[in-house]
Order: C-alpha cells, then sequence, then structure tokens
C-alpha cells in the first residue's frame, strides 16, 4: 500500500472515529453521517454551520435535509464572503432557493445572545422538519444555539456538557465573555471566563473556526481538517491560511 493511501485510510479512520464520538445517538447516526461533509453535528438530526453557497444548498437537499434554518439575515446577495469567492445568497434568496428549486424547507430570523432570541431558535428548530440544517456567519453561533437548544431539552445537562461538546467541534466558547455570561444565564451557572485552551491561530494569524468557516475541525489541534467539495476559488484561502495538504478521497 503507498504512503499516500495508508495516509488517506489513516485519514478516513480518524475522521469516521471522531464523527461517531460527537453524534449523541450513534443508533441514528449509521444512517445520517453521509450528510457530514461540510458541516458540524451536535446532534444526529441537528448540524450547523456558516453561510452557505447556492452549491451547497444543492449539496444539503440531495443529502436529504429536510429544512434550513438560519439565525442570521444575510441582506444581500454577494460574490464574495470572508475572502471566499462564490454565490452567496440573501436570507431571502436562499429560502426561495431552498424552497422552489430543491423543494425543502427554509426559513431565517435574526438572533443575538438573548433568551428571546433562544426562545424563538428553539421554536425554530422545534417546527421545523428534521435533518436540520442551522447556520449563522461560521457556524459558531449557530452550533451553540443548537447546544442551548439540546440543554432546553434535557439532552444536555450541564455547561460544562456545552463547552465539552463546543471543544469536540472546533469552538472554544469558554473564552468568550459574552458567550460564557449567556450560558450562565440559561444553565444558572457561575462559570469564569478561561484563556484559550486549543490553539486557534494559523500560520498568517488569523483565527481558523472564522476563517475555515466551511470545513470540520478533527481534532484539538489546527493540523486536520474535514471538507465537502471545495469551490476552485477556495484553493487559493485555503493555501494563505497555512494549510500545506490536501487529501480527496473522491476521484471527481
Amino acid at each position: 500500500m503507498s504512503v499516500w493511501k495508508s495516509l488517506a485510510t489513516l485519514l478516513l479512520l480518524r475522521l469516521i472515529d471522531f464523527s461517531v464520538i460527537s453524534l449523541k445517538n450513534t443508533e441514528e447516526a449509521v444512517s445520517i453521517t453521509k450528510f457530514d461533509h461540510f458541516v458540524k453535528v451536535p446532534y444526529y438530526n441537528l448540524h450547523s454551520g456558516g453561510r452557505l453557497t447556492e452549491r451547497q444548498i444543492g449539496y444539503i437537499a440531495s443529502a436529504g435535509y429536510s429544512s434550513i434554518l438560519s439565525i442570521v439575515d444575510f441582506s444581500s446577495n454577494d460574490t464574495s464572503y470572508n475572502g471566499v469567492n462564490g454565490s452567496f445568497p440573501s436570507s431571502a434568496y436562499e429560502v426561495e432557493i431552498a424552497n422552489d428549486i430543491y423543494g425543502i424547507n427554509a426559513k431565517y430570523l435574526t438572533s443575538s445572545l438573548s433568551t428571546e432570541s433562544l426562545n424563538e431558535i428553539v421554536y425554530a428548530i422545534d417546527t421545523l422538519s428534521k435533518p436540520l440544517f442551522v447556520h449563522c456567519h461560521v457556524g459558531y453561533s449557530a452550533t451553540l444555539f443548537v447546544e442551548l437548544y439540546l440543554y432546553t431539552k434535557k439532552l444536555i445537562r450541564s455547561s460544562d456538557e456545552i463547552y465539552i461538546n463546543g471543544l469536540n467541534l472546533g469552538y472554544d466558547y469558554r473564552a468568550n465573555a459574552d458567550v460564557v455570561a449567556f450560558i450562565n444565564s440559561v444553565t444558572d451557572s457561575q462559570d469564569e471566563v478561561h484563556s484559550e485552551i486549543i490553539e486557534q491561530t494559523l500560520a498568517n494569524g488569523e483565527t481558523s473556526y472564522k476563517s475555515f468557516y466551511w470545513s470540520h475541525r478533527t481534532g484539538e489541534s489546527d493540523f486536520w481538517y474535514n471538507i465537502g467539495q471545495i469551490l476552485d476559488t477556495q484553493l487559493a484561502s485555503i493555501g494563505f491560511y497555512g494549510d500545506k495538504t490536501i487529501i480527496s478521497f473522491p476521484d471527481n
């Protein structure tokens, strides 16, 4: 077996292992892991990520998702976002694309770190059909609100679980004072802000979870990411932010 095949096999096993750990219902996960290509998986039928391109909406529909929920109201159609070129629809156009072209549900709302927003998001998640993709700008807030949703449903029992799950998904929520204060208010905890415990800065000084909103950290470092099919314009961005190697499993 060649070195590249051995490395690819090792990485694939690592990705599979991480996906299973991240899911809380492994029995259900067997039939839904095919959806885990450019998303985070806080719960087996609730996935999260960053802003979508038009092509990624198609990926979501073809993968079997039933609904999309944006917790950000993107007001314009953009050809570039966070330094990445692509066709990024406004929230209203995203709903139109999802409904009229792909026949899946879609909804958007404006959110903040508030009880009102949490209640609105909880209601939206409850009423939208599953599997559900929840997104924001880069996945940070969407994943946080999914974790808080799970807490309100008693599927997560403590603030500690929220922070641990966040770390497993690549987000160090306890390093953000505003987020810690909000989690304390929701969970009736008294947690304090901690300094970052995982390295989140890439070679050019960019924070990885903000720059690589379309990817999924596969460990507690910036060494490995998994991702779905990338845009040709993302190659330059990936190189600029410090990654040295890309391994593609499908030959297309």
